[in-house]
């Protein structure tokens, strides 16, 4: 904080300068208060004097007396102020992948006492992150990334920005866009019994989307409502397209 002072006269022996985080501007009859000695004053008549140790995001009112030979003057008027820093890096990535386009969202990080403007959103194709890595900018915590490649693998990374600045970059998750699948084709019933059937069916011809990865079975009792009756995984095996 600066403060311009009038010395009265006679030497300045030192200066006291008072703090409160009263809500109320009160600093009661024994605030807290640090010695400043008048020699850093040099022939400035605005001193400049930064104070440590105080908690980010805490309103503080703060006042100045000057002290000679005589005594302590009156204090100065009121000055008010709220330490704070950069926010915390972003946490918690998580995606979700579509077609052509990622949602992510993050936890919201401390905003150590400033509130968060934005936030930087970057992807990456490489890994690697410049100047000329695509990047947008919200409000928010959560971002939806549209007119990306699918199959193509991303990775992104979240960085915070408040009043102060930046923030350190998040860790990076890393995603690949995907459409479904077209459906499956030529599927065979084998009737076994009046309880038991075997299913067998073709593959998608189009998975650019992504490999496939499990089936869903769904079956109808004739009033056109289908209800799922079990899921396959694929492994790789004869059985990938077949059910019993």
């Amino acid at each position: 904080m600066g403060y311009t002072i009038v010395d009265g006269g006679l030497p300045i022996k030192t200066y006291i300068l008072e703090l409160t985080d009263d809500p109320s501007g009160n600093f009661g009859t024994n605030p807290d208060y640090i010695e400043v000695d008048p020699t850093t004053s040099n022939t400035d008549p605005e001193i400049q004097y930064t104070i440590f140790g105080l908690t980010n995001g805490q309103d503080y009112t703060f006042r100045v007396k000057v002290v000679n030979e005589i005594g302590e003057s009156v204090p100065s008027n009121d000055a008010f102020g709220t330490p704070a820093t950069v926010p915390n890096k972003p946490t918690g990535l998580s995606t979700i992948p579509d077609d052509a386009s990622i949602t992510l969202s993050w936890n919201e990080p401390e905003s150590n006492g400033s509130e968060i403007i934005s936030y930087l959103v970057e992807y990456s194709t490489n890994g690697a992150f410049d100047e000329s890595t695509p990047s947008s900018t919200v409000s928010t915590t959560s971002e939806i990334i549209s007119g990306l490649i699918n199959g193509q693998e991303y990775t992104l990374r979240v960085t915070a920005t408040n009043e102060v600045g930046d923030s350190f970059s998040s860790a990076t998750v890393t995603v690949t866009p995907a459409a479904t699948s077209s459906s499956p084709y030529a599927l065979i019933l084998d009737v076994l019994s009046s309880t038991e059937i075997d299913l067998e069916w073709s593959p998608p011809k189009d998975t650019t989307g992504g490999d496939v990865t499990g089936y869903l079975i769904e079956r109808h009792s004739g009033d056109g409502v289908f209800v799922e009756i079990a899921t396959t995984i694929v492994d790789g095996t004869s059985s990938d397209t077949t059910y019993s």
